[in-house]
């Protein structure tokens, strides 16, 4: 799993929603007429250019045409606040290679899983091993993964959800991470996932105060209908 950059101009994305299979035909696509990246992603270098560096790895699309909702179509709530437990539930889907796969190629069926959430300092501990720019940010990060369930290339962007009291939100936003091995050779998942939370401000501004963040405890009720 390698670092999550939307790098591309705004007229080489398009955003494709309610599909499934990545090569299929349904759902709706829409094209992009900007392109936002959180500013705390680049910052001046030496020679005054924009450098990469790792904030909020976070960056909002906003589209030429609006979606409609519907049964395959739907919103998620963001979360303005998010304090992990060690073992807590986040949920995370993507069409992202198949770890043991023959050769690096994505999934034709959009896939699901769940991991643990895990102390910071594992991740803390494991970017310090690996040749990354950056290091790991608690701040800015959630840490997760475990034994064969976790995010790879290509899951890059998709989202990490929760549920709590019968409501999804969505707290992570998939970043980066490595494959590890443990003193017996078992293979595990450990990844980044960029908070929300850190965010929700420029979230709001970017979407003109369309998209909000709540706080998953003081949320509305959810209604019978």
């Amino acid at each position: 799993m390698k670092i999550y950059c939307q790098s591309r101009g705004k007229g080489r994305v398009k955003v494709i929603v309610g599909r499934i299979s990545l090569n299929g035909t349904a759902g709706k696509g829409r094209s992009v007429a900007k392109v936002a990246i959180h500013p705390t992603v680049r910052k001046p270098g030496p020679d005054g250019n924009l450098k990469f560096n790792l904030g909020s790895d976070t960056a909002v699309l906003t589209l030429k045409k609006p979606l409609k909702f519907g049964p395959m179509i739907q919103k998620i709530c963001l979360s303005s606040q998010y304090k992990e437990n060690v073992g807590e539930i986040g949920f995370t889907a993507g069409w992202g290679y198949q770890q043991g796969a023959p050769s690096e190629d994505f999934h034709g069926t959009a896939q699901q899983t769940q991991f643990p959430f895990e102390k910071a300092e594992k991740c803390v501990e494991w970017a310090k091993r690996f040749d990354y720019s950056t290091k790991f940010l608690p701040e800015y990060f959630l840490c997760g993964g475990t034994y064969g369930r976790g995010t790879e290339t290509g899951d890059s962007g998709g989202p990490v959800s929760t549920n709590f009291d019968g409501r999804w939100f969505q707290v992570g936003v998939t970043s980066y991470g490595e494959y590890q091995k443990n003193e017996k050779g078992r293979q595990f998942d450990v990844g980044a996932y960029a908070r929300v939370s850190k965010a929700c401000e420029f979230i709001e501004e970017e979407s003109q105060g369309e998209a909000r963040c709540l706080d998953m405890k003081k949320s509305p009720e959810i209604s019978a209908n």
